[in-house]
């Protein structure tokens, strides 16, 4: 799958230029805890790294594609902004981080690649590295999503699924679908 995404960016460039919708909901309440540290799986080309970088937020990114990573961090350098960008698998970097390391984990469309015990390994590295009460902001295709990228191999959930797996370590702030019928959750870390 690596290849296919590198294949993708170096294709495409960056191509995802504006910020999900639900980063502005996530970095109000982010802002309102007092959260300062961000990380974003699956940071890609870097559209929320800039826009959490821009905020103010100490962020760190992990993405597998050392072509997003690039792309991401010259987008960075053209508006003289700072974030960590880490290349490689997130499954693994994750655990290179200490217990309790954030105040908020950004997953936008990055970890519905896979079976269900790797996304619910990712769900119990997320929990570990996010203080008490962090955020965690998921954004996550549902059976009704339109497939933007058919090439790579999509695992979906149902809204009860998904709320079922997310209950066991997280309170959910609030649980919507997006224009393109996502599943976008706020959830807290219980």
């Amino acid at each position: 799958m690596k290849d296919k995404w590198s294949d993708f960016y170096n294709a495409h460039g960056r191509f995802y230029l504006q910020p999900h919708s639900a980063l502005s909901a996530f970095i109000n309440l982010c802002k309102k805890k007092g959260i300062t540290k961000v990380l974003d799986l699956g940071c890609g080309t870097g559209r929320h790294i800039v826009k959490l970088a821009e905020e103010g937020f100490n962020v760190s990114g992990i993405d597998f594609s050392p072509s997003a990573a690039s792309l991401a961090e010259k987008w960075l350098h053209q508006k003289n902004l700072e974030a960590d960008i880490i290349v490689g698998n997130f499954d693994d970097k994750i655990k290179d981080f200490p217990d309790n390391s954030f105040g908020g984990v950004v997953a936008i469309n990055s970890l519905e690649y896979g079976g269900p015990d790797e996304f619910n390994n990712n769900l119990n590295q997320i929990y570990k590295l996010l203080k008490s009460k962090g955020l965690f902001l998921l954004v996550y295709r549902s059976k009704e999503s339109q497939m933007k990228h058919p090439e790579v191999e999509t695992r979906f959930l149902s809204e009860e699924e998904l709320k079922q797996i997310l209950h066991e370590k997280f309170n959910i702030v609030s649980f919507s679908q997006d224009k393109d019928k996502h599943y976008v959750v706020i959830a807290e870390r219980k």
